[in-house]
């Protein structure tokens, strides 16, 4: 068995009481955070988390939003203003079903030629998409719980799967928490690439976009162009004693 350098990886920092570094898979060329708005709930923070750790390490990342067919307008609606979000940060979203063929081949031609990790939350459907895409696999798959309104686990560990001769993909746990690794308060800022923009016209460089004066982060959260569903999440990261040094 031959053991190949890291070129790049995404880990994560258990959000339980182990506290435990997991790396979730190496040597990729990109990451598809799979989530849905409901059976799983998905909270803002949690893709937030995610992006972080992926541009951290610099590994593309594309959002699926999976059971699109399990929607109402008002749902869809808050799709579309969070793809809105990403996309003016260059992050592709898409919005899929996968029992729609164009879903599929739209997933397939992303993942051609690379070898990609499915990441996300319980039960927002990982393993099913990854069966489409490649039915041989026959992966085992359960639906969310009715009691909990969350997703069982089903995959365990992490595997690769081939889906053909250029094309792998990587099945990984689903995953309630991501806490970051490595990472210091005054540095999260930078990870995000709109406060990171706008941080070059603070007044302060030490500046950390709370209450100091002068603050562009802040000046543009009150315009709207920065995201107040991101710069909460940034908030809540900066006071998170338990993932930030």
């Amino acid at each position: 068995m031959k053991i190949f350098p890291r070129k790049n990886y995404i880990i994560r920092k258990s959000v339980n009481l182990s506290k435990e570094t997991h790396i979730l898979a190496s040597n990729l060329d990109q990451a598809i955070l799979v989530i849905t708005l409901k059976r799983p709930t998905i909270y803002y923070e949690f893709i937030d988390r995610f992006l972080i750790t992926s541009n951290a390490y610099q590994i593309p990342t594309t959002i699926v939003f999976s059971k699109s067919d399990t929607y109402l307008k008002e749902e869809l609606d808050e799709i579309e203003l969070l793809r809105k979000i990403y996309f003016n940060l260059n992050i592709n979203c898409h919005l899929i079903t996968c029992h729609k063929k164009k879903d599929i081949l739209k997933i397939l031609d992303l993942i051609k030629n690379k070898t990609t990790l499915f990441s996300g939350n319980s039960g927002v459907g990982k393993s099913t998409l990854i069966n489409y895409l490649n039915p041989k696999l026959n992966l085992k798959t359960q639906s969310v719980s009715k009691s909990t309104n969350k997703g069982q686990h089903t995959t365990t560990f992490a595997q690769m799967y081939d889906i053909d001769k250029n094309t792998r993909v990587i099945d990984s746990p689903g995953i309630k928490g991501f806490g970051l690794v490595d990472m210091k308060k005054n540095e999260i800022y930078r990870y995000f690439p709109e406060l990171l923009e706008a941080s070059k016209k603070c007044r302060f460089k030490n500046c950390i976009h709370i209450d100091e004066p002068g603050c562009e982060v802040k000046k543009r959260l009150l315009t709207g162009e920065i995201s107040s569903h991101r710069y909460e999440s940034y908030i809540n990261l900066i006071h998170d004693k338990k993932t930030i040094r």
